[in-house]
């Protein structure tokens, strides 16, 4: 769920204690009240308090263990223009497109002119995506897109300059798809840390989403 939309016919305090439903550890006592549908329909709810809804909220996916690796682990991406290399397992090029399959550390450097970094693995654990003065445009749609991971780790390596910029208008392949509106587009948890910079150009809509939690914990993160 994105957690920035609400229904503009709900109350603000049924509106945060909808949120409280992201998390499963809400026990605390509940009240019972109403809303009324844009047709005039009353709807009876049950809801939480609004402190308890706010504290069940403050609870994020990220953990100290999350931003630690063993450097001899990372597999090397080289973007190079319109196309890609590794030199490990867990990637696949196809064209300008880098998609990374595998739970793992990947340090990600050069340029795609325009092209598409995607992170889609139903392996469990992380997948870290180390960018090292990485530089992801594309003419079409996002350029980094995490489309299935059960959490992702953007680190923004020490003293890099980084940089992503979406379409002005996305070409989507069908309808139906659940597509992306973001340079930086997550439908997993994402973490966002390091001691490096990030430019984010949002052409079409929005610069940074996640549909399921977002932490920035550290970095110089500039979205236009």
């Amino acid at each position: 769920m994105r957690r920035s939309l609400l229904n503009p016919f709900v109350p603000a305090a049924l509106a945060l204690a909808l949120l409280a439903g992201c998390s499963d550890s809400s026990t605390s006592a509940i009240t019972s009240t109403t809303s009324t549908t844009p047709d005039g329909e009353a709807v009876a709810v049950t809801v939480a308090s609004v402190d308890e809804a706010l504290a069940d909220n403050a609870v994020d996916h990220d953990e100290p263990a999350d931003h630690e690796w063993d450097t001899a682990d990372e597999v090397a991406v080289t973007l190079d223009g319109s196309s890609a290399s590794a030199d490990g397992d867990g990637v696949i090029v196809d064209g300008s497109t880098v998609t990374i399959t595998a739970a793992g550390t990947y340090r990600v450097s050069g340029t795609l002119a325009d092209g598409q970094l995607v992170v889609s693995t139903a392996d469990e654990g992380i997948v870290r995506v180390i960018l090292d003065d990485a530089d992801v445009s594309s003419s079409t749609t996002s350029p980094f897109v995490v489309t299935d991971a059960e959490e992702v780790v953007v680190v923004l390596a020490d003293g890099t300059v980084n940089h992503l910029a979406d379409a002005a208008e996305y070409v989507y392949p069908d309808a139906a798809t659940d597509e992306p509106n973001a340079a930086l587009f997550s439908t997993a948890d994402l973490t966002i840390t390091g001691t490096g910079s990030l430019a984010v150009e949002g052409n079409s809509s929005d610069g940074i989403t996640s549909k399921d939690g977002l932490v920035i914990s550290s970095g110089s993160i500039a979205v236009t």
